[in-house]
């Protein structure tokens, strides 16, 4: 079984940690399109980047739930968390991006009260006199006759007759009535929600970078009692104090009770977060393709103790801890290119190709450089080295080379790679050496010895990557479900060789 949005997808899970303490998980999931964009009457080839984000932070300290007398105290429980999210190029600078959507927006407590008072009178008068008559008359007629033979003679029999009846009807109905309603009603409703924690978002002046503040709301409002005094606790009015801690009873005896935080900082909090990107990549940069994100996570644990010191009188803290010093969690590179290309169907056999004489590259080869090219389809990716316009070259600028990308959805559609190409010059051909998704031991070799125009047959070459005819001397399966790679090593013959690759096509 095959998840089609995963082929789209790049999942990591990266710990929240310093140094030898872990905080928590973070769990993340990037689903790359590509995207065209055709606003301001021009057209762009874009990448729409969305971003899921798992936080978990559990409750360190976390003692369990089995009955048993009220500790003295709770301490290590997450209270407050900050994050943020921010996409970068591979080399760490800001990437050309642009925020269109984010969650959760800010959620926060939120009180309801309503009253509704509706009235009603009605009455009515109804008087109705019906009267009528209805004459009917009826009239029959008949005939009847027979005929027949006697020996020679004719016999023969014939009647008729007439009936007339008159009905006459006649009646008369008074009907009176008379009623009259009254109602009333009133009904009022309260409905109040505390959330044991808010969530307060916000973006960054460049329109790149979400971030999200959670914290605790109840019992204690962290974002909001965070004052401390000359020993660093924190500062709480009375009765945020009462939700927290019950002091000791001289009469009746009994003991000081230490309230719990809230749930969610009993047991730990579990956050998710969602953002999308648009990318625009600069079409003379390769690499302005990849790219990655950077996950700043702050996290602020609670404590409220009650502290007995011999001779004194027990007194009760309470204390917050930044933990500020966490590493940023960066992503390993995004290849949008590659992420955002569709699986090849066997609906359109021509669907996966490329033509460089015609189709547009993203990055032309130029004296040898580095190429990318993809299909109008958005089904075959290419890129490599040693060419030069035409995607001809004399093997003058170093190592040749092609790398193909495809990703196949199906397990059982045979796969053919077709190469339209020739030598270009007199001298000697080249030779092809190719490998499927990096299989060195079931290498491919293919010779190259034909000028342009010699044909079909020698102008074409036919490279089998899943056959599952057993009875074919091609037989063989080379492809994986999901992203398949082709490398192509290409070397010259001899001096003065040349070679021109005009059309790749998967079918």
């Amino acid at each position: 079984m095959l998840k089609l949005s995963d082929l789209y997808t790049h999942y990591e899970q990266l710990p929240v940690k310093a140094g030898d303490t872990v905080y928590g998980t973070a769990i993340v999931r990037y689903d790359v399109r590509k995207y065209t964009d055709v606003r301001n009457l021009g057209v762009r080839v874009c990448y729409l980047v969305n971003c899921t984000q798992r936080l978990r932070i559990p409750n360190r300290s976390y003692n369990g739930l089995d009955p048993k007398p009220s500790p003295a105290g709770y301490s290590g429980y997450p209270a407050l968390i900050w994050n943020q999210i921010v996409p970068k190029t591979a080399a760490g600078t800001a990437a050309s991006a642009t925020l269109v959507s984010y969650a959760p927006k800010t959620l926060n407590a939120s009180i309801e009260s309503s009253r509704n008072v509706s009235s009603n009178t009605d009455s009515s008068f109804q008087q109705e006199h019906t009267s009528g008559s209805a004459v009917s008359q009826t009239n029959t007629f008949g005939v009847s006759g027979s005929l027949g033979f006697f020996g020679d003679a004719p016999t023969g029999d014939f009647g008729a007759s007439y009936e007339s009846s008159t009905t006459t009807e006649n009646s008369s109905s008074d009907t009176r009535g008379q009623g009259r309603s009254q109602g009333s009603e009133l009904s009022e409703g309260a409905s109040m929600s505390i959330k044991d924690w808010a969530c307060f978002a916000a973006v960054d002046d460049a329109n790149q970078a979400p971030s999200w503040t959670w914290s605790q709301e109840y019992p204690w409002n962290v974002m909001l009692f965070r004052a401390v005094d000359s020993d660093q606790n924190i500062l709480l009015p009375p009765f945020v104090l009462d939700r927290l801690y019950l002091p000791a009873k001289p009469t009746p005896p009994g003991p000081a009770t230490v309230f719990p935080p809230s749930e969610l900082s009993l047991f730990g909090v579990d956050q998710v977060a969602r953002c999308s990107w648009i990318v625009i990549p600069d079409p003379k940069v390769p690499d302005s393709e990849n790219i990655t994100v950077e996950h700043s996570i702050s996290v602020c644990e609670g404590s409220h103790v009650l502290k007995h010191d011999s001779g004194k009188a027990p007194v009760f803290q309470v204390n917050l801890a930044y933990h500020e010093d966490i590493p940023k969690l960066v992503s390993k590179v995004l290849e949008l290119g590659r992420l955002a290309l569709d699986p090849i169907s066997g609906e359109d056999p021509a669907d996966a190709a490329v033509n460089f004489a015609d189709d547009p590259f993203q990055a032309a080869p130029v004296n040898g450089k580095g190429f990318l090219i993809t299909s109008r389809s958005n089904k075959l990716r290419l890129s490599g080295q040693g060419f030069g316009p035409g995607m001809s070259t004399d093997f003058t600028h170093g190592a040749v080379s092609v790398h193909i990308d495809f990703k196949v959805a199906e397990e059982y559609d045979d796969l053919t790679v077709f190469l339209k190409h020739w030598k270009t010059t007199s001298q000697p051909g080249c030779m092809l050496t190719i490998t499927v998704n990096g299989d060195t031991a079931r290498q491919i070799v293919k010779h190259v010895d034909s000028p342009e125009g010699d044909g079909v047959d020698k102008n074409i070459t036919a490279i089998t990557v899943r056959n599952r005819d057993y009875l074919s001397a091609d037989y063989c399966d080379l492809a994986v479900m999901g992203l398949n790679t082709i490398d192509i090593a290409v070397t010259p013959g001899g001096s003065g060789c040349g070679y021109q690759l005009h059309a790749v096509a998967i079918a």
